[in-house]
């Protein structure tokens, strides 16, 4: 059993049947749908064999949330005796209540995915509702099984939030971030480069946004305003911190792997000598 989120916190309009609805193949979608028509408060119908009763006491459990349904819904999916389908609608029960800011609840969700394969779509809708943040996506993302069915749900979170992940998140996630952002880049590329130039903007503090971790940069086609709105607010950081060599040289790598000085019409080398950088 794992933490879970308070009652009340679920998606505003999307319940479990809508979930399961996705999850199940096309011979079970008539009860699927059934069960988003009824509002169901008899957790004694999990001992029905009748699959669309369970089914709404499952809704049920979802709805109230708590230790006592996380352990009726973790017991139904334990049974032997029921149908593949009900365990899985049991297991994607607990993946929507589930607190994933939690490190227990996140390995628990993860070993349910690895035994359902079918509620990694519960953590995509999670996603793609706005539910879950930027950092707890790409967290779950670097789960080998989850990668394929969550990134099409953390491309759409947008360039703002992603870029903030790859300049401010936790070191695991910043390389991932950057990877969807090229992503996102292919039809954005307006979008991802303004947003760099925001997270990146100098303010004369006395230390560089991505505060000694690593610093990321996607590959875009750039164009050259928006190569050259990056490379200036790098510039001032590099120029501000010179005696910091971690600084200079990830900035000045960066400069060269992405291609961001050629995009925008300067030579790292011509650049370096003249002072401009």
């Amino acid at each position: 059993m794992f933490p879970r989120r308070r009652r009340g916190t679920s998606l505003p309009g999307l319940s479990l049947s809508v979930l399961i609805l996705a999850l199940t193949m096309n011979a079970h979608a008539h009860e699927a749908a059934q069960l988003s028509r009824v509002s169901f408060e008899a957790p004694a119908a999990l001992e029905s064999n009748d699959t669309e009763q369970v089914g709404r006491a499952i809704l049920a459990l979802v709805e109230r949330g708590g230790a006592e349904a996380d352990a009726a819904l973790e017991a139904l999916h334990d049974d032997g005796d029921r149908s593949l389908l009900v365990k899985t609608w049991a297991a994607a029960g607990r993946v929507q209540i589930a607190d994933l800011g939690d490190d227990l609840a996140l390995r628990e969700v993860l070993a349910l995915v690895g035994r359902f394969p079918a509620t990694a779509r519960t953590l995509e809708l999670r996603v793609t509702t706005g539910e879950l943040d930027a950092q707890t996506a790409l967290s779950l993302s670097q789960n080998r099984q989850l990668a394929a069915s969550l990134g099409s749900a953390i491309v759409a979170l947008g360039p703002a939030a992603l870029v903030a992940e790859m300049v401010h998140g936790p070191e695991k996630n910043r390389r991932q971030a950057a990877a969807y952002l090229a992503t996102v880049g292919q039809a954005d590329a307006a979008g991802v480069a303004a947003s760099l130039a925001r997270e990146l903007r100098y303010d004369g503090g006395r230390y560089a946004p991505w505060k000694g971790g690593s610093l990321y940069l996607p590959r875009l086609s750039w164009t050259q305003p928006q190569a050259r709105a990056v490379v200036h607010e790098l510039s001032r950081w590099r120029a501000a911190l010179p005696h910091d060599r971690k600084v200079v040289d990830q900035i000045d790598n960066n400069f060269r792997s992405v291609g961001l000085l050629r995009a925008a019409g300067y030579d790292f080398g011509q650049a370096v000598a003249s002072g401009a950088l």
